[in-house]
């Protein structure tokens, strides 16, 4: 289980990544010469849609291929409307949010093997933060539409 300080990074995150809310919602144009899909989610808030495919639906990819255990887990959660991302203390993390249901999951490669991840929530989503996410939501939608 991870602790009370390892908890508060899903607030962290959000907060720290408002900045580039944008470039992690836009569609993909993976016929362009974007960066690294690896370092495309690195202290990003991603957009998570597969059609057009986001940045954010790229890193679910990713991160369903590099461990196994996150595709068990998105196989039973459903995909996320939004995916966070960072690396802290060699430690990979992943916030997956789901909007509906008001509430993210953590989760982080374990010190010992980094193959191996553990996730601990569901930890609610304040309406501050479920405002924000709901409206860069509907913002990203609208985009595609244009």
């Amino acid at each position: 289980m991870m602790n009370v300080l390892e908890s508060c990074l899903l607030r962290w995150i959000l907060a720290a990544l408002c900045g580039v809310l944008q470039m992690g919602c836009m569609p993909l144009d993976l016929g362009g010469k974007l960066m690294s899909p690896a370092g495309m989610g690195q202290d990003k808030l991603m957009w998570v849609h597969d059609s057009p495919m986001t940045i954010g639906q790229v890193r679910i990819n990713a991160l369903r291929r590099l461990y196994p255990d996150v595709g068990v887990f998105l196989g039973a959660k459903g995909r996320p409307d939004f995916l966070a991302e960072t690396i802290n203390q060699q430690r990979h993390y992943a916030i997956f949010y789901y909007l509906d249901r008001r509430h993210a999951y953590a989760c982080r490669t374990l010190a010992s093997n980094r193959r191996q991840v553990e996730f601990s929530g569901p930890y609610p989503i304040t309406e501050k933060e479920h405002k924000m996410l709901d409206g860069l939501r509907k913002r990203s939608r609208q985009t595609i539409r244009e």
